[in-house]
């Protein structure tokens, strides 16, 4: 039987092991404490946060061709694609939840269209989100003190 190396980045994983599957990073840094980097590789942008050195948060993002490096275009993905990649982070069952959602064990998947901004900059993307549930609680607890941060003297 032949086995299928599949090259994907997998939640769990060491920054050594993500560069060493993709390459040095496309770029890096650190906000709210937690340490993200971007890398490309095969037509994708990977987009992961590390907590306490290991891959909680990864994001699949198929770049449009012909896209620049100046912004962030994508394409959405294919079934196929987003199957091999919660594939690939999850061997186990993934449990369809609602339309373009699932979880698994201890993981939860979300495919959707972002846009954002930052400055002057605009982001408009297709992209396929897994994130640990301890990253989920940690993002839902950060957000809120945000809001409340943003809200103090009201």
């Amino acid at each position: 039987m032949a086995t299928l190396a599949v090259t994907h980045a997998r939640i769990g994983e060491t920054m050594e092991q993500a560069t060493e599957r993709y390459g040095e990073p496309v770029s890096s840094g650190v906000e709210d404490n937690d340490e993200w980097t971007f890398f490309k590789k095969g037509g994708f942008v990977v987009y992961v946060i590390f907590y306490e050195g290991k891959i909680e948060h990864i994001e699949y993002i198929k770049q449009k061709p012909g896209a620049g490096t100046d912004k962030l275009t994508s394409t959405e993905l294919s079934d196929t694609e987003i199957n091999n990649f919660l594939k690939a982070n999850y061997s186990g069952k993934w449990n369809s939840s609602s339309y373009n959602e699932w979880e698994a064990a201890n993981l939860v998947a979300i495919h959707n269209y972002v846009t954002s901004s930052d400055g002057d900059w605009q982001n408009a993307y297709h992209r396929l989100l897994i994130m640990t549930n301890a990253a989920v609680r940690r993002f839902n607890k950060n957000t809120a003190a945000k809001e409340t941060e943003a809200q103090a003297g009201f």
